[in-house]
This record gives structure tokens, sequence and C-alpha cells, in this order.
């Protein structure tokens, strides 16, 4: 049927059928005015928006185009007086006979191979062009067409062209009037006859680049052409297998979305109708979903096909309902199944049989053989195969009249969520086994074994037993070239590595750490503008730890732990190391308890939608990035012991400047060079992380280069401890200031600071802090108030006042002091003299005057003239102690 025919056939039944109304279920093509064509999905597929006219290019038939967008079904009313369309016969699929063997072969006929397009290209490809030719006759081919293309998901763009020799020798570019067989077909039936297989199986596929890769496997494999999807041409296609070999096993594999399921239900129908036994297996059943080719380069050829003929195999079994040997699909072992086994133990023989898998938290892990480790394996890749084998799983029951009727009582979402749950129940371990003590590499596991307090490290043969589910990224090798670790690291002084490498060696094993260190691994925030080196070394820690062994909880995720928000620490149950590379400045770290229990390995709760919350212990040490100063307002002690700050000041450019310290040479190899990460930064960066380890336990670590650049977050906070450091005030258990002394002292700071500004008028004027939750003190009513939110020690008191005594009271603050200088005696002769006055070297403090001696009489003052007398004597005796002159701490206690 040429093209013409095509259109007039499409004209004549617009009366009955107008695309136009049906435009929403077709997909728009990338070209103008085109479409992907229902049928043979290509991109060539077109309608006349003013007649309604359509037509596909690639030559697909009219009625099957109509059919494919408005079957039946879907179609208006049959018109009043015409005679109702008989309902299809639905044919029962043939059984599938036991012993079915793939048909395979090592003399197949030759492949076709790419070669440059020499001839004008189709209209829509750019740069240079390969075509591969595919005989399906020798008067019929197609041509594919491919070229790079950078936007397409696989690299590259392609398409095809049909063509036919006319009688007379000329060459058209469409499908012609005669029919197509299957590709390779007559190499199918030759070998079903060569090699005398009993039960044979032939494999089917989308395409026919998907025969070839399979042929160059050595299997026997055979397609449809593009347009050629329909049921009807399906079986036109089976028949010549039917009479070859009826007992013939059609094996097809789909693909996974919503139109591989649609041509898998077609061809069971197909195959219903001729009466061949079939299986569709969709390729999301495989490890690695895609066509043959993308599922070949996963697996060996041998698994391959013991895979294929295990699942015939099984369908053979559950159609039966007994048992038989299902061939391993990894394993050239069978597996003897009882008659009396349950779908629920069939099926988890089938389906998780092949590997060890282990199910922890209702996750299912299965063992990845190439990378040593459990992968996380989701209920959704699972489910679809589950719900294949219960809707084919038959049981046989005897009719009334003693015939075998075949039932599928299990073709129900009952039946594969129990298969599943079954499976889960029947592979559960405890989440605590999960990411054992030890490093996973890719050479093998470092085990950590304890000598006391020591620790030392064995490297072991990978083995399902160990229960990772992070992959091994990093070799593990003692002799490793430290020159590229060692650039990296000069990001950070000498001492700042020390506190960063013990702290993450600590995440090896934190339990044995914490047992023999105490709370002395803290959560570091890493201070620092861009390009410091603070993402580099993230991604080399995480390399070490497999990616999935570190998590990345922020501090907001701690803070909404304690607003009752639970879901987002969840990823901790599981995590070694939790680094969060981007951290908001508006949490509170003195206020966010979550962050405090989980530095020092307090039980925490995980919840998860439609789960009750877990409770675990966190094992992983915590590192944030900021890059401005993270709010913090107090000095709690817990805040000191959990939190230590690593400032980045050095920054790293593409031209430093060779005479600042802080400017190194940029290379960024070590933020996007995987491969030199990995083999060239990252194995000794292990090496200096395990000696950090031993190290870390022995020594512990010296959080001194810390203490400053923590001091320096909580003076950018809060401006009062800045006023305590320059007027000397501090913590002294007996000592105790008055409200108006302290205010007397805060008032001159604020004045000689800028802060405050009096007129002559008396006027005040004031100028807010930098940050607005740093607010200023602006009386002496609050000012001890503000002192004990920054010196929890220290207390307020009501005191009775020095001369009115009970009668009236004075504010003050217990456990703080004033420090001064003391002044410097001299003794020239033994002569007493009166005592200098008191001159503080500190000028905030040099108003305050000590307190006046108490009102006293006569005769007390003579004893304390006698008194003075006899200090002369000791004089000397005490001349080593009078000339110490180092500062003391006075409590000052005002009028």
């Amino acid at each position: 049927m040429n093209s013409n025919t095509t259109l007039l056939q499409n004209q004549s039944n617009s009366q009955s059928f107008d695309i136009r109304n049906h435009i929403e279920k077709l997909t728009p093509a990338e070209k103008k005015d085109r479409y992907y064509c229902p049928v043979c999905e290509g991109n060539n597929f077109t309608i006349n928006k003013d007649t309604g006219a359509y037509q596909c290019w690639n030559g697909c038939e009219v009625a099957d185009i109509r059919n494919a967008i408005a079957p039946l079904k879907e179609k208006s009313e049959r018109p009043a007086g015409r005679k109702p369309i008989p309902k299809a016969k639905v044919f029962k699929p043939a059984p599938i006979p036991e012993g079915a063997k793939l048909l395979v072969s090592s003399s197949l006929g030759d492949i076709p191979v790419a070669e440059p397009l020499t001839s004008k290209p189709p209209r829509g490809a750019v740069g240079e062009v390969e075509q591969t030719i595919y005989h399906y006759s020798a008067d019929q081919w197609v041509i594919r067409y491919q070229w790079a293309d950078a936007s397409k998901p696989k690299g590259y763009a392609k398409t095809f062209r049909q063509f036919h020799k006319n009688a007379d020798g000329s060459i058209e570019s469409n499908k012609g009037s005669q029919k197509w067989k299957p590709y390779r077909l007559d190499e199918v039936l030759a070998h079903i006859l060569a090699l005398g297989v009993e039960v044979p199986a032939v494999l089917w596929g989308e395409g026919e680049k998907c025969v070839e890769i399979a042929r160059l496997s050595g299997i026997l494999s055979t397609t449809l052409q593009g347009s050629n999807w329909s049921v009807q041409r399906i079986a036109e296609g089976l028949q010549p297998i039917r009479d070859a070999s009826p007992q013939c096993v059609q094996v097809f594999i789909a693909d996974g979305d919503e139109t591989g399921q649609k041509k898998g239900e077609k061809f069971e129908k197909a195959c219903a109708e001729v009466g061949l036994p079939c299986i569709v297996i969709p390729s999301t059943s495989f490890v690695v979903e895609g066509d043959i080719e993308e599922i070949l380069q996963s697996m060996d050829v041998p698994d391959f096909i013991r895979r294929l003929e295990a699942e015939i195999h099984a369908a053979a079994a559950s159609e039966k309902g007994v048992s038989d040997e299902i061939t391993d699909i990894f394993d050239a072992a069978s597996v003897d199944l009882s008659p009396k086994q349950t779908l629920n133990q069939q099926a988890f023989e089938m389906f998780f049989g092949d590997k060890p898998w282990i199910c922890a938290d209702s996750k299912l892990y299965q063992w990845d053989w190439e990378q040593n480790y459990y992968k996380l394996t989701l209920d959704d890749s699972l489910i679809p195969r589950i719900t294949s084998y219960c809707n084919r799983f038959v049981v046989w029951k005897t009719g009334e009249d003693g015939e075998k009727i075949p039932t599928y009582p299990y073709a129900k979402t009952a039946s594969v969520k129990e298969v599943l749950s079954w499976a889960k129940m029947c592979l559960t371990v405890s989440p605590e086994k999960l990411n054992p003590v030890g490093i996973n590499c890719t050479n093998g596991v470092i085990n950590i074994i304890w000598n006391g307090n020591t620790p030392s490290f064995e490297l072991t043969e990978h083995t399902p037993d160990n229960f990772f589910t992070y992959p091994g990224l990093v070799k593990y090798d003692p002799e490793a070239d430290p020159t590229q670790c060692d650039r990296l690291l000069r990001c950070l002084n000498p001492a700042q590595q020390q506190v960063f490498l013990r702290n993450i060696a600590a995440s090896a094993d934190l339990t044995n750490v914490r047992r023999i260190r105490g709370r002395e691994i803290k959560a570091l925030l890493l201070s620092g503008l861009g390009s410091n080196g603070k993402d580099a070394l993230r991604e080399v820690v995480s390399r070490i730890w497999g990616h999935s062994g570190m998590t990345s909880c922020s501090l907001a995720d701690f803070a909404n732990y304690d607003d009752g928000k639970k879901f987002a620490i969840a990823p901790l149950m599981y995590s070694r190391i939790n680094w969060a590379s981007e951290n908001p400045q508006t949490a509170r770290l003195d206020k966010i308890q979550a962050l405090k229990l989980f530095v020092t390995g307090n039980k925490l709760h995980a919840e998860r939608k439609g789960k009750d919350h877990v409770e675990f212990t966190p094992k992983a040490t915590g590192l944030f990035n900021v890059n401005d100063v993270p709010s913090l307002q107090g000095t709690m002690q817990a805040i000191i012991d959990r939190i230590g700050v690593l400032t980045f000041t050095k920054t790293f450019k593409k031209n430093p400047d060779p005479n600042n310290p802080n400017e190194l040479l940029a290379d960024p190899r070590f933020a996007y060079d995987d491969e030199f990460i990995c083999s060239e930064v990252a194995p000794a960066f292990l090496n200096k992380m395990l000696k950090a380890l031993v190290d870390l336990c022995a020594y512990g670590i010296d959080y001194s280069c810390t203490e400053e650049a923590f001091a320096a977050v909580q003076k950018r906070n809060n401006h009062l401890f800045q006023f305590c450091e320059d007027v000397g005030l501090v913590e002294d258990a007996n000592g105790s200031v008055t409200a108006s002394e302290l205010w007397e002292v805060l008032e001159r700071w604020y004045i000689d600071q800028g802060t405050l500004t009096i007129h002559d008028n008396g006027k005040r004027e004031w100028i807010p802090q930098a940050r607005p939750s740093d607010k200023n003190v602006t009386g002496a009513n609050v000012v001890c108030e503000r002192l004990q939110a920054i010196i929890p020690t220290a207390k307020i008191a009501r005191d009775n006042h020095p001369i009115h005594g009970s009668r009236k009271k004075v504010t003050s603050l217990k456990g703080i002091a004033l420090v001064v200088d003391n002044p410097t005696p001299t003794i020239e002769n033994t002569t007493p003299t009166a005592p200098p006055p008191y001159t503080p070297t500190n000028a905030y403090t040099a108003s305050i005057a000590p307190p006046p001696p108490p009102l006293t009489d006569v005769a007390s003052e003579k004893n304390k003239n006698e008194e003075i007398k006899d200090s002369n004597l000791q004089c000397k005796n005490e001349t080593e102690e009078i000339k110490d002159s180092s500062p003391r701490l006075v409590g000052v206690v005002g009028v």
C-alpha cells in the first residue's frame, strides 16, 4: 500500500474517526507539527490540522494507528440499526513446557557493522553520520542512521528508514506492498530444525540492534519491524515458528516503561492466538535496567542465559502448581523445591536465592560482587518482578467433569505485598550490625584490632558477612605517596591539622574512642569563605567512606529535631561521619539540644514517614561548614566541651602572591578529577587518618588552636564578651560587684567604643551593634541579667546596704570580680608611713574606690596603730613577698 492509498483510506474514514479529537493522546516530537507514532514510536507522524488527514512516514497501517489511538471500546456508541460488533475471541495462553533451552549457536552469520554515510543524510542529522543496514530479505531492508548529540541521554540521536526494491529493480524509501517477516526469522527456523532441541526457546528483542547484540553472544534472536507491533502482525510472524516447533517458548524482554508494557501485552495475546507458549520478562527485573546491550554489559553471557532459562522453568513450575528444579541464576547448582512449599517460599528462592541479601529497618540490600558491599534495593524495583511472578502462578483445580482447570489465585495485590514482607522477615538483621568497625576499601577491609587502648590494623578479604552498606572506593596502600595529600592539607596549619585529622580518625571506631578518651571528640565548625579547601577535604573523606557512609545533616536539621521534626536526622542511624557543607546562620548553637546529644553519643530518635520512631545511638563525628560566624550567645560549658572552631584563613588561587603565605596555588584536580583523588590523594589521606587514630588514643587532642577562634565567635555574637576582656571582668567564686558599679564601668566602655554619646544637655545617643540580635545594655537595671547570660556561674543577689543595712537593698552579681593591678610597695626605711592613695591601672575601674572603713571609736583606732607597729617589725622578713607585684582580684562592694 503506497502513501497515496494510505491518505485516501485515511480520509475515507473521517466520518467515523477524527484524529483531531485525540491529539492530546499523542506525544509531540522535537520537530514542528510532528508526533511520535503510536504504533512504531517513530517521530515521523504528521497530522493535517485543516483536513484531519494523518500519516506515519515510516509506513504504518492506518488501521493500526487508528486502533492504537482509539480502540473500539473508546469509540462512541453504535448507531441505531447497526449490528453489534462481535466480541473478539479470547485465547487461553499455551502452557509452558518443561525443560526449555534457549537456542544458542557458535555458527551464526555476519554481524552488520556501522559505516560512514556517503549519501545525503536524513533530515535533522548533523555532523558525521553513521549508517547500519539490516536486511529483512533480499528486497527489504532498514537503515539505522546515528550521529552524535550531547543533548540526548545516551549521547547520540538516531532515526530509521525503510527501503524496498520493486519488481523493476527501482528502490523506494518505504515499506512497499509486500509483508515483512520478522528479522532473522529464517536463521531461527533453520537452527530450530538443525539443533534438534526438544523444547527450544527463542529470544525476542525490541529493535534490530538488540537482535545483533544477542547474536554476537551466540544467542538466536529475532524482532519485528518498527511499525509491525500489532497483535495481528505479531501473530503472522509467529506462525512459521509454530509450524516448525509447536512447543517453542517465546521469550520477550520488554522495556520497563508504559510502551514496553503494552508491547508485552500484545506479544502475549499474539502468542496465545497462535498457540505458542511465551514469557514476558520486564527489563526492570535485571540488575541494570535497559535493553539487551546494557543488560549484557552488567552480567556474563552464561549468567544471562541461565537467568532466562530460570524464568522459563519457574513459570512452568508455577503453572503446574508443583515445584520443579529452578536453575540458580548465578550458580550452576539447582534447588529442589518440595511440592509442599508455599508461594512465599518458592518466590523467595526465585528472587532472593541468587546472592546474599539482608534487610535492615525494612529496607532490602543485595550484595554487589563487583564493589563488595550491600547495595540498597528499592521495593519499586522488586514489585514488578514479583507481580509478574504472582500473575503467572497457576493452581490447577479439578472441575465437575474431572477436567483440570487453571486458576490464578495469587494474581492480586495482597499476594505481592505478602511475598515482599515475607522476604524482609527472612532476611532481617539488626541495624546495629550495619557498617561495622573498620573501613571498606577496594582491595579489602581494614579491620581495627584493639590491644588495650592501642589500635592496630589488618587488611582482610571482602566477605558478605561484613554488612557494609557503602562501597570501597579507595585502595589501602601503606606506602602511598603523600605529596598531593600534603598539598591539600596546607590549607590548615600543623596544629589545626592535628585537630582535624584526629576528629576524622575517630569515625573509624567512635565507640572505642569514647571508651578511651571520653568526650574529647567535638563537633568542628569549619569557618571560612570560598576557595579555602573545605570542599576538597570533604570530597576526599567522602570517598574514603564510599559516599553513602557520609551524611550531611545540617545545623538546621538538629534545630528542627528540638521542635519535634525528627525526620531529617534519620540518616545518622548508619552514618560514620556527618559533614554538612551548607548551614544556615540563624540557628543558635547553644540552644540546639539535639546537637549536644549527637556529639556526646546520647540516644536520639529517628522517624520515617508512616512509621514509629526508632531509638539509636549516633556513632558519627560531626563537621559543619560555615561561611559566616555562627550564632552563639552563651558560655555554657556544655557548648565549650562540644564545639571547636577551625578557621580556614588560606585561599587557593590560580595566580597566588608569592609574598602572601595565605595564598596557595589552586589545582582543579582536587575538586573535579575523580581518578586523581582516588589514586593520588585519598590513599595517603587514609594513612594519615589511621596514624591519627593511634595518636588520638595515646595523646588525645590539643584544642588550644581552636580556643582563640571560639572566643572570636563569642565576641562577634555578643559584645559583652569583648567588654569583659577589656575591663578585666572575670569569674571569681568569692567576688561580688554591684549593679551600679557594673553599669558605671559599662557606660564608660560604651562611650570609649563610640556606642554611646552623651550630649551637653544630657541626651543619650546610641549606636546599635553590628548584629541585630546583639542588643546594647541601656541601664543598670538589666546589666546583671545580661552579664549572667554569658557567665552562667554568676548569681544575682540582693544584699543589705553597707551603711543603711537591711533598710535598703543593693543588687549585685556574685561570682565575678574586676581584675586590677597591685600597687608595687617599696621599703626605704623602717619608719611607718601613710599608705599611698589607691591608684588602679585599669582605666575603667579607676573611679571605683575601695570601700570606706567602718566607723570606730578611739580605742579601736589605738588598737589599729599598735597593729601597724607590729607589722613594721616583720617588714624585713616579708620583703620578698612584698616585691611580688602580680595582679590580684578585687571584689568591689559599692556604697
